[in-house]
């Protein structure tokens, strides 16, 4: 999950790299606060689910390839290959 849509208490917890007592606060925060562990892991499941859905991945993929919905190509042949929707 890119840093900045990470949310404090929300979603996870943010320690800077090689920051032990950083990682340690955030150890101890979970082990006084157990139930941030399954509040957070949903909430960040739910924004992995939304944010890279395989069929919004792929529909980016296809627009970017020039293979989106209304749009053909030409194959090397010079045969037209319609896109499927």
């Amino acid at each position: 999950m890119p840093a900045s849509k990470l949310k404090f208490g929300l979603n996870g917890i943010l320690v800077p790299p090689r920051d032990a007592e950083a990682l340690a606060e955030a150890m101890r925060f979970f082990v006084e606060h157990p139930e941030q562990i399954a509040i957070m892991g949903r909430e960040s499941r739910r924004y992995a689910e939304e944010r890279y859905d395989v069929h919004k991945v792929n529909a980016v993929m296809m627009r970017e390839m020039g293979m989106g919905k209304d749009c053909s190509r030409q194959t090397a042949d010079g045969r037209l290959l319609r896109a499927r929707e």
